[in-house]
C-alpha cells in the first residue's frame, strides 16, 4: 500500500514544498488503517476460533498453512523455500510425540 501511495503523491510532492510531512503523515495514518481492518476482519477471528481448536485440528491448520505458503513459493518467481510432502507431529505432556502426517518408510 505504500509503494501505491507514494506512486500516487509523487506528482504531487514535486510540484509543491513542504508537502512530503504530509505525505508521511497520510501514509501514516492509512497504514494503521490497513493494520487495524487486518486485524479486525481476519487476525482476531483466526485468533479466537484457534484457541478453542483441538490439538490434531491445531496439527491440521498447521499443515494447512504450510501448504498455502508452498503454493505461494511455487506461483513466485522466486526459488521456492516451503514445498514437497508435509509432515506434522503433535506433542503433549498426556501423550507425547505423535506422528498427524508423516512420510511412508
Amino acid at each position: 500500500i505504500k509503494a501505491v501511495l507514494r506512486d500516487r503523491f509523487k506528482t504531487l510532492s514535486e510540484q509543491w514544498d513542504g508537502l512530503s510531512e504530509l505525505e508521511e503523515s497520510f501514509l501514516r495514518e492509512a497504514e494503521e488503517e490497513w493494520e487495524e481492518r487486518l486485524a479486525d476482519q481476519f487476525h482476531f477471528p483466526l485468533l479466537s476460533t484457534v484457541k478453542f481448536l483441538a490439538v490434531r485440528d491445531l496439527a491440521e491448520l498447521a499443515e494447512s498453512l504450510v501448504g498455502v505458503q508452498a503454493l505461494r513459493a511455487n506461483a513466485s518467481p522466486e526459488l521456492p523455500t516451503v514445498g514437497g510432502f508435509i509432515e506434522s507431529l503433535v506433542i503433549d505432556r498426556y501423550e507425547g510425540v505423535r506422528w498427524i502426517n508423516r512420510l511412508p518408510r
